[in-house]
Parts: structure tokens; C-alpha cells; sequence
């Protein structure tokens, strides 16, 4: 008897099912869920990247939960991940179905993610390389996502008061640009790294309440730099 993993029914009609010629296999969106799709195509398309995910086995046990309508998944969301990539690396079928990563992929407050729900793409980014860096810390990968994903950004404070002058370093996945008003991204990265004035800021050198500018620039670039466009913004006036 074959045990067919995941609740899947075997449903493969090659002439129907058989993915491009172009040797890609895509997605299934299961509702509103284009903005987790995206990303997840993204990374499997950075082969340094993938190959890392497919290597890195963390030798746990697959911790399996039962799904209503769905059968029993993997809840652990760097084994799905690994499933997944190896599918759309192997498979001859036109799409995966990511159902079980949905599943075992929890939201700040534990819940799976809702598939009729569409959710900011920043906001899972955030989320999945926090959950990726907490299941590879045991594997040789431990570092995989600094190293392809990873930037360093300075930020330079200048003390109008004193003349002090004080930087502090920080890693950064993603740049988050602004981009209403502006024309191209050279404008908006220009806008990102704009020097402002804060006021009643707390100088370390002259105790004093002053004055400052603070610039932010990047230091390092990433192997690979992820561009957030920030189309849609809240307004907390209009609401």
C-alpha cells in the first residue's frame, strides 16, 4: 500500500499537468496568498539560496499535526520549505500545492496563515527569516541568510551642539523605499538616505538636550538586495 504524504490525492494527468517547457513549476494560489507566492518564487529562483535550504538538514523528527480536510502535515515550516523547493526543483507537475507550508507557518500570534486573508509582503518576509534563522541555527547554514540576504546600514549622528560625532552599524534584509512623489528608484533611495534634524535628542558626549542630524547610508551591500516599494500606505489622518 502506498502512503501518498500530506493528505495528497494522486490527481496527475501528464498531458494535462505536465509543467512548461521552460522547466518551471509554479504555485498554486489557494486564495489570497500572491504575496507569500512571490516571495517564496524569488527565493527558490537565488540558487545559492535554494541549494542551501535543500542541504540543510536539521535531523529533527517531522512533527506531524492532523489538518481537517487535509491529512496529516509537517508543522514544522523549515521542513516545508524544504519540501516545497524540492518539489519546484523535481517535479514534472505544473504547480505545488503549498498547503502544509501555510499550515505550519505561524503568525506573531501563533495562527497558521489564513489563505483568504491578503497580507503585506514585508511583513512575511520579516516573519519567515526570523522563523529560518531560529530553524538553521543547528545546521552548517546557520549563517546562509547574512550571507546572501544580509547588508550592513550605518547610521551617523552629529551632535549640532558639541560636534560629536557617533555611528552605529546594522544588519538589514530589505530596503523599504518610498516611493510616492518620486519618479524612479534613484529618487527614493536618495530620499533613504536623506539627513534629518531631531530635536531634544540627548547628546552622550555633552549631556546636553540638543540639536541633532542623523543620516542613514549603506554600508555594505547584500550578495543580493531586496527592494520593498511601499505602494500602499496608511494614511493616520484620512485613516
Amino acid at each position: 500500500m502506498k502512503v501518498v504524504p500530506e493528505g495528497e490525492k494522486f490527481a496527475y494527468i501528464p498531458k494535462m499537468n505536465t509543467k512548461s517547457f521552460y522547466g518551471f513549476v509554479g504555485l498554486k494560489n489557494l486564495g489570497c496568498i500572491c504575496y507569500m507566492n512571490a516571495m517564496l518564487q524569488q527565493f527558490f529562483m537565488t540558487p545559492t539560496f535554494r541549494y542551501a535550504i535543500l542541504m540543510a538538514n536539521d535531523n529533527l523528527d517531522p512533527e506531524m499535526v492532523e489538518v481537517k480536510k487535509f491529512g496529516m502535515v509537517d508543522d514544522n515550516p523549515l521542513h516545508q520549505l524544504r519540501r516545497m523547493f524540492g518539489f519546484l526543483e523535481a517535479s514534472d507537475r505544473q504547480d505545488y500545492n503549498p498547503s502544509g507550508f501555510c499550515h505550519s507557518f505561524k503568525d506573531w500570534g501563533g495562527n497558521p496563515v489564513n489563505v483568504s486573508i491578503q497580507q503585506d509582503a514585508q511583513e512575511f518576509l520579516n516573519q519567515i527569516f526570523e522563523k529560518l534563522e531560529n530553524g538553521l541555527k543547528i545546521t552548517p547554514f546557520s549563517r546562509i541568510l547574512e550571507g546572501v540576504y544580509g547588508g550592513q546600514k550605518r547610521y551617523t549622528t552629529v551632535c549640532k551642539n558639541c560636534g560629536n560625532v557617533s555611528t552605529r552599524d546594522e544588519l538589514f534584509y530589505n530596503v523599504s523605499l518610498q516611493i510616492k512623489n518620486y519618479e524612479n528608484i534613484y529618487e527614493a533611495l536618495g530620499e533613504y538616505i536623506k539627513m534629518e534634524t531631531i530635536s531634544d535628542y540627548r547628546c552622550d558626549a555633552c549631556t546636553l538636550k540638543v540639536d541633532i542630524t542623523r543620516r542613514g547610508s549603506i554600508q555594505k551591500l547584500p550578495n543580493v538586495m531586496i527592494v520593498h516599494l511601499q505602494r500602499l500606505v496608511f494614511d493616520l489622518e484620512t485613516l
